[in-house]
């Protein structure tokens, strides 16, 4: 029998060596793929993963770390990839885009062509967070307001109570600043800018609130607009009768306006204030302008408006003209010294309603006053005189009651040395004494007014008739009471027509040429401008009758005077 042994032997020997490759065959396949997870920091839906390469091996042709929310994740999940690598180390793959108070599952791995070598598994979960959202571009802008809005892409694992978009002047704006409020959860919203100040940079930013805080979207910036000042409607010329109401409009565009009306009376152009009277002036900072109770003096004055605005130039407007006509009844007269005078309209003739009390001519020259001692010496004589009325005892001058029984003048001072009819002489300009024939009309129409039949007849207009004439209260309807003087008691203030005019005749007294005062209380006489051959006529009123008495008078007489205005 043979000896089995080289045999066995030999046999051994093979199976040895092919388990000594196999071995190793396995051994090395592994030590390439050393790799190891080391820590995992957690950051809301961020987490930091730390790995080691522990050998090469053969070589690895891509490692990094793959995770899933399930467990044993492999490269075909979510991963990293850094691919070869040339030496062992330490590496480290930020994970993001995780979804909050999730649990995740990680491995690190290393590859190579033939197979995938993965660490131990490690698990970790996610925290909830401050949404995510983003800004939508700014849009619409105005002066003073726009438009922009977000999109909540993530709510952080907790309910968007709040969104909206804030907004400052410096970057980085929080809901510390100005804000809006537009609803909840996810998705698209838009929201309205509003309470800006023209011209300015602002800078905005969509946000979103949860229960962890709030979350910011990124920032735009933008710039408000600024229109400079432009009229578009210019102010109209304004016509109003004495004592009206004018109103001035312009209206204007542009950014942040404001106004201020001016005025120029020809001297210039002056800022106007609201308040005062005569007129009282409102609104003047504002796109109308307002005058009350305009006065005759006002006329041909100009007005404009100047607006302004947040972004220069100012514009100013065009300028319009207010003309202010005469309205008897309502406007005053003004003479040359500064008096002022009322004014009553009896039938078509508009009267002053106070006798003349100048001490000049209109053209200024200065009327000379005569003597005022009682019974002085030249008041027979044509000196163009004017005197004061009498006082009360009617022995002297009262000039303090000039203010409402007038001033006394001979004819040719009252005449300003005229001798034509209808002449001014001494009234205001665009008035004139009253003819012969004037007073005649006036003395008809009260004639009318108080009822009568005849009044044609009862007053007739001729340079013949010199007695007293009417029979309807005429000469009581003429007279009336004034502060400096009530008429004393008798048949001109018991007669029903007393003071029915308007005319308000006062018992001023008079003065003759022997210097003499006389009548205070009881009678005025007053000149017209028609001659009656070396005399003029003249109207005269007496507190024992109720009628007008038409007479002619010496010219050197002291007289009153009233004034017609001219046709």
């Amino acid at each position: 029998m043979k000896n089995p042994k080289p045999q066995i032997l030999f046999f051994l020997t093979i199976l040895l060596t092919l388990f000594y490759i196999h071995s190793c065959k396995k051994l090395d396949i592994k030590r390439i793929m050393a790799v190891r997870t080391d820590t995992v920091i957690v950051s809301n839906t961020t987490v930091t993963a730390k790995g080691t390469i522990i050998d090469l091996g053969q070589g690895i042709t891509d490692y990094g770390f793959c995770w899933a929310t399930t467990t044993k994740p492999t490269i075909n999940d979510n991963k990293t990839s850094h691919g070869s690598a040339s030496e062992t180390g330490s590496f480290t793959d930020t994970l993001t885009n995780l979804l909050p108070n999730t649990a995740y599952y990680l491995m690190a791995y290393a590859a190579n062509s033939k197979e995938t070598f993965y660490s131990k598994e490690i698990n970790f979960t996610t925290k909830n967070f401050t949404p995510t959202v983003t800004t939508t571009a700014v849009t619409s802008i105005t002066y003073n307001s726009a438009y922009s809005g977000g999109n909540v892409t993530n709510d952080g694992g907790a309910t968007v109570t709040i969104r909206g978009v804030c907004w400052n002047t410096s970057p980085n704006p929080t809901i510390a600043s100005n804000h809006t409020t537009d609803g909840s959860g996810t998705g698209i919203f838009t929201s309205s800018i509003t309470g800006l100040s023209p011209n300015i940079d602002y800078y905005v930013r969509a946000y979103a609130i949860n229960n962890i805080g709030t979350g910011y979207g990124n920032e735009i910036s933008f710039k408000t607009s600024c229109i400079s000042p432009s009229v578009t409607s210019q102010p109209s010329n304004q016509s109003i009768s004495d004592g009206g109401n004018a109103n001035f409009s312009v209206t204007a565009t542009g950014t942040g306006l404001t106004y201020q009306w001016q005025e120029n009376n020809g001297g210039g152009w002056i800022d106007i204030s609201n308040g005062g009277s005569n007129p009282a002036y409102s609104n003047a900072a504002t796109n109308t302008l307002t005058l009350t109770n305009v006065p005759l003096s006002f006329d041909t004055y100009d007005y404009r408006c100047i607006v302004s605005g947040t972004c220069s130039p100012s514009a100013t407007s065009n300028s319009a003209n207010l003309t202010v006509t005469f309205l008897c009844g309502t406007s005053t007269v003004t003479d040359i010294d500064g008096n002022i005078y009322n004014t009553v309209l009896i039938g078509s003739q508009c009267w002053l309603k106070e006798n003349m009390r100048t001490k000049k001519y209109p053209g200024g020259g200065t009327i000379t006053k005569g003597p005022s001692a009682h019974g002085a010496a030249g008041w027979d004589t044509d000196n163009a005189y004017y005197s004061c009325p009498p006082n009360s005892s009617n022995n002297g001058e009262d000039c303090a009651a000039a203010a409402s029984l007038g001033m006394l003048y001979q004819w040719s001072a009252a005449m300003n040395g005229s001798t034509t009819p209808g002449e001014q002489g001494i009234c205001p300009d665009g008035w004139h004494i009253p003819t012969h024939s004037e007073w005649t009309t006036l003395e008809r129409q009260i004639c009318n007014d108080n009822g009568g039949g005849s009044c044609n007849t009862d007053f007739p207009d001729d340079v013949t008739t010199i007695e007293w004439l009417g029979s309807n209260g005429e000469g009581s309807a003429l007279a009336g009471n004034v502060s400096a003087q009530s008429w004393n008691t008798g048949t001109l203030t018991s007669d029903s027509h007393f003071g029915n005019s308007g005319l308000v005749v006062g018992p001023s007294g008079h003065r003759n040429t022997d210097g003499k005062y006389y009548s205070r209380g009881d009678t005025p006489l007053l000149w017209s401008s028609t001659e009656y051959g070396t005399s003029a006529w003249r109207r005269h009123l007496s507190f024992s009758s109720a009628q007008v008495h038409r007479g002619i008078d010496i010219k050197t007489n002291g007289r009153s005077v009233r004034c017609v205005q001219d046709y």
